[in-house]
Protein backbone atom coordinates (compact mmCIF):
# COMPACT_ATOMS: atom_id res chain seq x y z
CA UNK A 1 0.00 0.00 0.00
CA UNK A 2 2.72 2.44 0.93
CA UNK A 3 4.31 1.58 -2.51
CA UNK A 4 0.76 3.58 -4.09
CA UNK A 5 0.97 6.74 -1.45
CA UNK A 6 2.25 8.95 -4.54
CA UNK A 7 -0.44 7.62 -7.22
CA UNK A 8 -3.33 7.78 -4.32
CA UNK A 9 -1.87 10.69 -2.08
CA UNK A 10 -5.01 10.30 0.27
CA UNK A 11 -4.89 6.81 1.19
CA UNK A 12 -4.43 5.74 4.81
CA UNK A 13 -3.53 9.44 6.08
CA UNK A 14 -3.19 8.06 9.37
CA UNK A 15 0.12 6.04 8.37
CA UNK A 16 0.82 8.88 6.51
CA UNK A 17 0.61 11.73 9.70
CA UNK A 18 0.20 9.74 12.58
CA UNK A 19 -1.83 11.36 15.55
CA UNK A 20 0.75 13.15 17.57
CA UNK A 21 3.38 13.51 15.14
CA UNK A 22 4.72 17.12 14.25
CA UNK A 23 4.09 18.32 10.59
CA UNK A 24 5.20 21.77 9.25
CA UNK A 25 2.98 23.11 6.30
CA UNK A 26 4.01 24.88 3.22
CA UNK A 27 2.17 26.89 0.75
CA UNK A 28 -1.00 27.73 2.89
CA UNK A 29 -3.10 30.58 1.86
CA UNK A 30 -2.95 31.48 5.86
CA UNK A 31 0.42 32.68 5.38
CA UNK A 32 1.23 32.72 9.34
CA UNK A 33 1.17 28.87 9.25
CA UNK A 34 3.60 28.24 6.85
CA UNK A 35 6.39 26.61 8.19
CA UNK A 36 5.04 26.85 11.93
CA UNK A 37 5.21 23.69 13.87
CA UNK A 38 2.10 21.85 14.67
CA UNK A 39 1.22 18.55 15.86
CA UNK A 40 -0.99 16.17 14.65
CA UNK A 41 -4.61 15.52 16.52
CA UNK A 42 -7.52 14.17 14.25
CA UNK A 43 -8.43 13.44 10.47
CA UNK A 44 -11.49 14.98 8.67
CA UNK A 45 -12.37 13.67 5.76
CA UNK A 46 -9.09 14.30 3.25
CA UNK A 47 -7.60 16.69 5.43
CA UNK A 48 -5.30 16.40 8.66
CA UNK A 49 -6.38 18.15 11.63
CA UNK A 50 -3.34 19.94 13.03
CA UNK A 51 -2.86 22.12 16.40
CA UNK A 52 -0.76 24.63 16.23
CA UNK A 53 0.30 26.54 19.63
CA UNK A 54 -2.43 29.07 20.50
CA UNK A 55 -4.60 28.22 17.74
CA UNK A 56 -7.67 25.54 17.11
CA UNK A 57 -7.15 22.53 14.91
CA UNK A 58 -6.78 23.65 11.61
CA UNK A 59 -7.87 21.10 8.81
CA UNK A 60 -4.83 21.01 6.43
CA UNK A 61 -4.42 19.16 3.06
CA UNK A 62 -2.17 16.37 3.36
CA UNK A 63 -0.16 17.71 0.18
CA UNK A 64 0.73 21.19 1.78
CA UNK A 65 2.44 19.04 5.14
CA UNK A 66 5.85 17.54 5.42
CA UNK A 67 6.37 15.08 8.40
CA UNK A 68 8.69 16.72 10.86
CA UNK A 69 8.83 14.45 13.61
CA UNK A 70 7.43 10.85 13.81
CA UNK A 71 5.32 10.90 17.08
CA UNK A 72 6.65 10.27 20.73
CA UNK A 73 7.40 6.37 21.35
CA UNK A 74 5.56 5.65 24.67
CA UNK A 75 7.44 3.05 26.94
CA UNK A 76 4.88 0.16 26.58
CA UNK A 77 5.40 -2.54 29.90
CA UNK A 78 7.02 -5.94 28.22
CA UNK A 79 3.41 -7.24 28.43
CA UNK A 80 2.05 -5.38 26.35
CA UNK A 81 4.48 -4.85 23.42
CA UNK A 82 3.41 -6.03 20.24
CA UNK A 83 4.86 -9.07 18.97
CA UNK A 84 5.38 -8.96 14.93
CA UNK A 85 2.22 -11.54 14.40
CA UNK A 86 0.01 -8.67 16.51
CA UNK A 87 1.26 -5.50 14.32
CA UNK A 88 0.37 -7.33 10.89
CA UNK A 89 -2.68 -7.90 12.26
CA UNK A 90 -3.41 -4.44 13.47
CA UNK A 91 -2.12 -3.64 10.21
CA UNK A 92 -4.78 -5.55 8.29
CA UNK A 93 -7.33 -5.03 11.02
CA UNK A 94 -6.77 -0.72 10.13
CA UNK A 95 -6.70 -1.70 6.00
CA UNK A 96 -9.64 -3.51 6.33
CA UNK A 97 -11.62 -0.76 8.50
CA UNK A 98 -9.98 2.02 6.19
CA UNK A 99 -11.47 -0.26 2.81
CA UNK A 100 -15.00 -0.57 4.95
CA UNK A 101 -14.72 3.42 5.47
CA UNK A 102 -14.27 4.20 1.63
CA UNK A 103 -16.79 1.56 0.63
CA UNK A 104 -19.94 2.86 3.03
CA UNK A 105 -19.62 6.24 1.26
CA UNK A 106 -19.35 4.89 -2.06
CA UNK A 107 -22.29 2.79 -1.71
CA UNK A 108 -23.87 5.59 0.06
CA UNK A 109 -22.99 8.17 -2.98
CA UNK A 110 -24.36 4.84 -5.62
CA UNK A 111 -28.04 4.96 -3.38
CA UNK A 112 -28.39 8.49 -3.52
CA UNK A 113 -27.47 8.70 -7.46
CA UNK A 114 -24.51 11.21 -6.78
CA UNK A 115 -21.37 10.46 -8.29
CA UNK A 116 -19.51 12.58 -9.93
CA UNK A 117 -19.47 13.32 -13.61
CA UNK A 118 -16.53 11.95 -15.30
CA UNK A 119 -17.12 12.85 -18.80
CA UNK A 120 -16.96 9.42 -20.30
CA UNK A 121 -19.43 7.14 -21.77
CA UNK A 122 -17.08 4.23 -20.25
CA UNK A 123 -16.91 5.51 -16.44
CA UNK A 124 -20.99 5.89 -16.79
CA UNK A 125 -21.28 2.45 -17.88
CA UNK A 126 -18.89 1.05 -14.89
CA UNK A 127 -20.86 3.39 -12.30
CA UNK A 128 -24.10 2.20 -13.75
CA UNK A 129 -23.11 -1.29 -13.36
CA UNK A 130 -21.72 -0.80 -10.08
CA UNK A 131 -25.30 0.73 -8.73
CA UNK A 132 -27.36 -2.34 -10.38
CA UNK A 133 -24.69 -4.05 -8.41
CA UNK A 134 -25.38 -2.61 -5.26
CA UNK A 135 -29.18 -1.98 -4.92
CA UNK A 136 -30.45 -5.12 -7.07
CA UNK A 137 -27.74 -8.02 -6.31
CA UNK A 138 -26.58 -6.71 -2.82
CA UNK A 139 -23.50 -6.32 -2.88
CA UNK A 140 -23.07 -3.87 0.26
CA UNK A 141 -20.33 -1.99 1.28
CA UNK A 142 -19.48 -4.71 3.57
CA UNK A 143 -18.84 -7.29 0.69
CA UNK A 144 -17.21 -5.01 -1.08
CA UNK A 145 -14.55 -3.89 1.40
CA UNK A 146 -13.83 -7.56 2.01
CA UNK A 147 -13.31 -8.22 -1.61
CA UNK A 148 -10.81 -5.70 -2.26
CA UNK A 149 -9.02 -6.59 1.43
CA UNK A 150 -8.67 -10.11 -0.17
CA UNK A 151 -7.69 -9.02 -3.53
CA UNK A 152 -10.33 -10.49 -4.92
CA UNK A 153 -12.90 -7.28 -6.32
CA UNK A 154 -12.48 -7.42 -10.41
CA UNK A 155 -13.37 -10.77 -9.72
CA UNK A 156 -16.38 -10.90 -8.16
CA UNK A 157 -17.46 -7.42 -9.40
CA UNK A 158 -17.52 -9.19 -13.08
CA UNK A 159 -19.25 -12.41 -11.50
CA UNK A 160 -22.27 -10.66 -10.25
CA UNK A 161 -21.84 -8.33 -13.40
CA UNK A 162 -22.55 -11.57 -15.40
CA UNK A 163 -25.48 -12.18 -12.93
CA UNK A 164 -26.62 -8.63 -13.40
CA UNK A 165 -26.66 -9.08 -16.99
CA UNK A 166 -28.85 -12.40 -16.90
CA UNK A 167 -31.25 -10.95 -14.86
CA UNK A 168 -34.21 -8.56 -15.56
CA UNK A 169 -33.79 -5.97 -13.08
CA UNK A 170 -32.95 -2.41 -13.97
CA UNK A 171 -29.16 -1.58 -14.87
CA UNK A 172 -28.96 -5.26 -16.58
CA UNK A 173 -27.96 -3.74 -20.15
CA UNK A 174 -25.54 -2.12 -18.29
CA UNK A 175 -24.20 -5.30 -17.17
CA UNK A 176 -24.56 -6.79 -20.68
CA UNK A 177 -22.69 -4.20 -22.72
CA UNK A 178 -19.93 -4.30 -19.95
CA UNK A 179 -20.01 -8.06 -20.17
CA UNK A 180 -20.23 -7.93 -23.98
CA UNK A 181 -16.90 -5.80 -24.18
CA UNK A 182 -15.12 -7.83 -21.84
CA UNK A 183 -14.84 -5.65 -18.78
CA UNK A 184 -13.06 -3.00 -21.11
CA UNK A 185 -13.91 -0.23 -19.50
CA UNK A 186 -12.92 -0.83 -16.03
CA UNK A 187 -9.62 0.03 -14.37
CA UNK A 188 -8.37 -2.10 -10.95
CA UNK A 189 -5.74 -0.23 -8.54
CA UNK A 190 -4.80 -2.27 -5.71
CA UNK A 191 -5.56 -1.07 -2.39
Amino acid sequence: MRSKQEEHPLALLSLQFPIGCTVVPDGLSVQELNGKEGVVKQYSRERVGVHFPERAVTALKPQRLKLLHEAPEFEQPPAKRQDKQQKEARWKDLERQEALQICRRFVECLHQDQYPEMGTSAVALVLAVWQGLVKHKDFTAENIAEEMVKGSLQTRFEELTRELAASRTPNSTYASDLAAANFAATEWDAL
